[in-house]
């Protein structure tokens, strides 16, 4: 019923118009003077256009009264009322054709019938530009592919959107989507439809299109051929030269498909494109053009891109405070937010630690970083190093260790270095060696391109530090800030690079006499461990996770090198002149008496040195020590002479019983606590303990509470305690099978407490040992645990 409402509706409009079509042709041929002519015509004219308002006005009129007819209860009715609409709509006024397109979107959207809402759908293409009202109704249908009402419904969409023509430009997306939806084929060629009207060179469409021709369904195929030549020439008339690469596919599908003739045209239409198309930078800045926003973040990125670069030429260390100062700017939201300074804390970034950056730091630093570490105890009193001392060198033996043999080691992107040797041996003197030649000027002393900062760890960790921090990194934070005398702290980023770009050599002392919970600190596989350049000396050879290592392994001075040794010693102090030969081969003579059928330790060498350097400064009359323990206690006199603030014997004394206190509990050489060094000490035990540190720097308290102490020089601790335990036993048979027993106990025996047991040996085999009537198995015993005759005497 409404479909013949339709008809004779636009049967009737339709007559009219023709009518009216046949009276203005009638009058135009219709001879005229001019003036009256021109009366005529403006009378016509006017006639025409009350007519016509008449008739728009007739339309309009005809259009409320559908309008009204949608509210009506029936749906039969609304859906006749929606039909008649489609047949006024073409003549009606602009503003009524909206309110009409408002009112069947309305009934498209909120109708509770289904051919309602489907007859709104049907009529809208009627509507052409007014049904743009719509498109929001109508891109929903699309994206919705379970509608109730079938898939007819989103055909249907797209054909209304098709007929709204380029004002759908919304709708593209949806329409783009729809054609990667192979389920329905009607569908998809009803998108493309729609998009030919929207937008002829979408991209999108195009692919879709070169799909369609390569179909199996030959009547897609037909359908879609001429449209994809359409495609072609919509993209050459719209100068999209960015769709070059698609028209080319088209040209090879269509040639695949056996349509020469239009494959011919695209390719012609492609080569044009090819033609007119600009210069790759010309294109650049269109696409800049028209995209502002995007360029001036461009423009912004570039420009701190060239400054970063030119600092990073010109003043390296710029980066890092830049970038620094950025990064407490943008942690503030609000002046991030105003000022928008993540972009430039992304660029300065990336080059803050830069190897010229971190090389600059490190020069800015190297000056009193050498003061500093010079300045350190340990490394005061390894002032003078000889390099003429054999070593075991990554298992084959040098004459001495120079910086030639260490680059091919520093070469490698993780250097790991065990010093390992019984104490006295120069391990730690080696490794402040290295240290020094690490920060070198001079390049052929350099045993890496980069100058490095040494930090020095000889003592136990503090380990109450922040949850989720390393405490072996907190320690070289704080030691890197010592060291270079900075008011600021490093960041902790920064001491990370340091330690990962090897512009920071960590020197790990004395492995082997740490506590346990400071060794598990010393992980080099650990994934948080940064250091790529490390030393570490030990008494033993360490596993060290069992990384890739270089090994070195300092001997002792054997008898025919003992002269070249001293030799070199006496030179690199400048002191040989203080000698002839026959004085300075009887020194070593004497030397060699001394140690017996054992080679000496380089320790012990350098202080009989310094014994023979000072007897002859000080003109003494006093015969050379004739044995180790009295050369150890001739060191003590030697370094208190030049304060003489307490005796001799009252400093001996102290010197016995700290000793004994930092070897008691494991026959090592390990910090004790202060404590229980002032109780052994007794009355003036503070002040003796201050004296010693102090004045005489034969002991330091260390700890961040400064709660324990050990001696500076391992082998003189032992053989302190030595000459303690040896009055204390004296010639008690049961002390000694106690003492004894105890060593055999101790953890790694008897190799781990070898120097200690040796220094007992050599204290009892001295005239001390004699006087306090040691009984003689109490050497021997010790021989054998050391691997030594019982028949070894000075």
């Amino acid at each position: 019923m409404g479909a013949c409402r339709l008809s004779r509706d636009k049967a009737r409009s339709i007559a009219l118009a023709l009518g009216m079509l046949m009276v203005i042709v009638v009058s135009m041929l219709l001879p005229t003077n001019s003036e009256s002519a021109q009366g005529t015509d403006s009378k016509f004219d006017k006639q025409l256009t009350t007519d016509l308002d008449e008739f728009q006005q007739e339309e309009d009129s005809r259009v409320d009264e559908q309008l009204a007819l949608l509210n009506d209860g029936n749906p039969l009715t609304r859906s006749d009322a929606i039909a008649h609409l489609a047949s006024f709509i073409v003549s009606a006024s602009p503003e009524t054709k909206k309110r009409a397109a408002r009112a069947i979107c309305d009934r498209l959207q909120e109708d509770p019938n289904n051919g309602v809402r489907h007859e709104a759908l049907d009529s809208l293409r009627y509507f052409h530009e007014a049904a743009k009202e719509c498109i929001h109704p109508l891109i929903a249908i699309l994206q919705n592919p379970d509608v109730r009402e079938g898939p007819e419904r989103r055909r249907l969409a797209a054909a209304d959107l098709a007929a709204i023509g380029p004002d759908a430009k919304e709708a593209i997306p949806a329409l783009n989507a729809v054609l990667k939806d192979h389920s329905d084929e009607y569908l998809r060629n009803d998108a493309i439809l729609a998009l030919l009207e929207i937008r002829p060179d979408e991209k999108e469409l195009g692919l879709a299109l070169i799909e369609a021709v390569g179909d199996s369904n030959l009547s897609l195929r037909l359908d879609n051929v001429p449209r994809l030549r359409s495609f072609a020439d919509a993209a050459r008339d719209h100068a999209r030269t960015d769709l070059i690469a698609v028209i080319d596919e088209a040209a090879k599908a269509l040639q695949a498909g056996n349509f020469e003739s239009e494959a011919k045209r695209v390719r012609l239409d492609a080569d044009l494109l090819r033609r007119i198309q600009p210069p790759w930078y010309q294109r650049l800045f269109a696409e800049l053009g028209e995209h502002r926003v995007i360029a001036i973040v461009i423009a912004i990125y570039l420009g701190l891109f060239a400054i970063s670069l030119a600092l990073l030429l010109l003043y390296p260390l710029a980066l890092l405070w830049i970038s620094e100062a950025l990064a407490v700017l943008s942690a503030a939201p609000k002046v991030n937010k105003v000022v928008g300074v993540g972009e430039a804390v992304f660029i300065f970034g990336l080059f803050r630690h830069h190897p010229r950056v971190l090389d600059a730091w490190v020069a800015k630093y190297l000056a009193p970083a050498r003061k500093q570490f010079a300045s350190i105890l340990t490394v005061q009193q390894r002032e003078t190093h000889v390099t003429e001392v054999p070593v075991e060198f990554d298992r084959r033996i040098v004459p001495g260790l120079t910086p030639k043999e260490l680059k091919p080691v520093f070469s490698h992107k993780r250097t790991c270095l065990l010093i390992w040797g019984e104490g006295g041996s120069g391990k730690t003197s080696l490794a402040c060696q290295i240290a020094r030649w690490a920060m070198s000027d001079d390049k052929s002393l350099r045993f890496s391109a980069q100058r490095m900062l040494p930090i020095l760890i000889e003592q136990d960790l503090n380990l109450e530090v922040e949850s989720g921090k390393s405490a072996l990194t907190a320690e070289i934070r704080g030691r890197l800030r010592e060291l270079t005398t900075v008011a600021k702290t490093p960041s902790m980023e920064l001491v990370h690079h340091l330690l990962e770009r090897k512009r920071v050599l960590l020197i790990v002392d004395g492995l082997s006499e740490l506590n346990d919970s400071t060794r598990n600190k010393v992980h080099p596989i650990d994934p948080d461990f940064f250091a790529n350049a490390l030393i570490v000396t030990s008494r033993r050879e360490e596993d060290l996770d069992r990384v890739t290592r270089t090994v070195i392994h300092p001997h002792r001075i054997e008898g025919n090198r003992l002269s070249s040794f001293m030799e070199a010693y006496f030179s690199r102090c400048g002191k040989r002149e203080l000698f002839d030969d026959g004085e300075f081969f009887e020194g070593c003579k004497r030397l060699s008496q001394m140690v017996g059928q054992r080679n000496t330790t380089v320790l012990l060498a350098k202080l009989f040195a310094e014994q023979m350097i000072a007897a002859k400064e000080q003109q003494a009359s006093k015969d050379l020590p004739e044995d180790i323990p009295d050369l150890m206690l001739e060191y003590i006199n030697r370094i208190n002479r030049e304060v003489s603030e307490l005796d001799d014997r009252t400093v001996h004394a102290a010197a016995k019983t700290i000793a004994w206190e930092c070897l008691r509990q494991s026959f090592r050489p390990t910090p004790a606590s202060v404590d229980a060094a002032v109780k052994a000490l007794g009355n003036g035990a503070k002040t003796t303990l201050e004296y010693m540190e102090d004045k005489l720097h034969l002991v330091e308290t260390i700890g961040a509470a400064r709660d324990r102490v050990r001696f500076a020089l391992d082998p003189l601790a032992e053989y302190m305690a030595g000459l303690q335990v040896l009055e204390t036993n004296a010639s008690n048979r049961d002390a000694w099978r106690e003492f004894l027993a105890q060593a055999d106990a101790m953890p790694g025996a008897p190799e781990g407490v070898k120097g200690f047991l040796l220094a007992v040996r050599d204290c009892c085999q001295s005239p001390k040992g004699a006087e306090l009537q040691v009984l003689e198995f109490v050497a021997d015993e010790l021989g054998e645990r050391c691997g030594l005759s019982a028949e070894s005497v000075r």
